[in-house]
């Protein structure tokens, strides 16, 4: 039986709700606002948009500057650190891309710490620039700092939906370079847009990515059906039989909402289809399974 961690939330980490617990079980927030300009944002979207949907990274209110931010981070991961441990390490970032070069120095002195307390650290981008700033190699240099670091990419096909962010392509070769050192890695497939070029994001990465997250488009226009949704699931887990299969499959809510099916309904087939082994639910850690190496 899991252990339900008590409430918390702080000036920079927090324990999401909704749809990003679905993601993240902890999870730290010292920017708003992202200058990828990415058409889809949900920080865009309604309520969200004034206090979080600007067009470039702003320090959250309640720090006084960069200093404050992560001295606030630091106390607060200490605080909880046995918690965010236990429940699968710290997610980066729902207000932000954590790694756009202008708050990439704040966000890794915050990886860098947590990674040396000994917490997991998770990380979601769509940018590559980070990679070669010089101190970066830090985090792989050091074997205990990569088994406790994932990076994922949100990987959509759809580089005219995400003007300034770095291309899909480069994403895929970023998570290549970061593959290779032994790094465990992860794709966002959030939001499919196109459900064609998120089949074909998964079918290129599958050799390198670790775990599959994906989720549907929320407040827009969808281009596909039920029954689209149901054969795209099919699909995806069909590539878990593969030569080189697909090795960890999380559907989002969204994905089974649109399908009309549960989860308890999305085992059953997956079992039919000798496909249950890929599939993941939204506790899982990815830090508990073997080492990326081991692959």
């Amino acid at each position: 039986m899991t252990t339900r961690t008590k409430e918390f939330s702080g000036k920079a980490i927090y324990r999401p709700k909704g749809k990003a617990g679905e993601y993240a079980r902890w999870a730290a927030n010292l920017y708003v606002g992202c200058s990828n300009g990415c058409t889809y944002c949900y920080c865009k979207k309604g309520i969200l948009e004034h206090a979080m949907g600007g067009d470039r990274p702003e320090l959250k209110k309640c720090f006084k500057d960069e200093h404050h931010a992560i001295w606030t981070f630091r106390y607060e991961l200490i605080k909880n650190r046995s918690d965010i441990i236990r429940d699968g390490g710290i997610f980066l970032s729902f207000t932000t891309d954590p790694c756009l070069l202008s708050t990439w120095n704040v966000h890794y002195d915050c990886v860098l710490f947590a990674l040396a307390a000994g917490v997991p650290v998770t990380i979601l981008t769509k940018c590559v620039g980070w990679l070669n700033e010089p101190y970066t190699a830090a985090l792989w240099n050091c074997k205990e700092f990569r088994e406790r670091l994932c990076v994922g990419f949100t990987l959509t096909g759809m580089d005219e939906m995400e003007p300034n962010a770095a291309s899909n392509d480069e994403r895929i070769e970023a998570m290549q370079i970061l593959s290779d050192k032994g790094i465990r890695t992860f794709a966002s497939i959030e939001p499919v847009i196109d459900i064609q070029k998120s089949l074909e994001m998964i079918i290129r990465t599958k050799e390198i990515c670790d775990m599959y997250k994906i989720g549907l488009l929320t407040g827009g226009q969808r281009n596909y059906s039920q029954n689209d949704v149901r054969d795209f699931i099919l699909d995806v887990l069909y590539m878990s039989t593969w030569p080189i299969p697909v090795r960890k499959v999380y559907l989002k809510n969204s994905v089974l909402d649109a399908a009309r099916l549960t989860r308890e309904e999305l085992y059953e087939q997956a079992e039919t289809y000798g496909t249950a082994d890929a599939l993941a639910d939204s506790d899982y850690d990815i830090f508990k399974t073997m080492t990326h190496e081991q692959h």
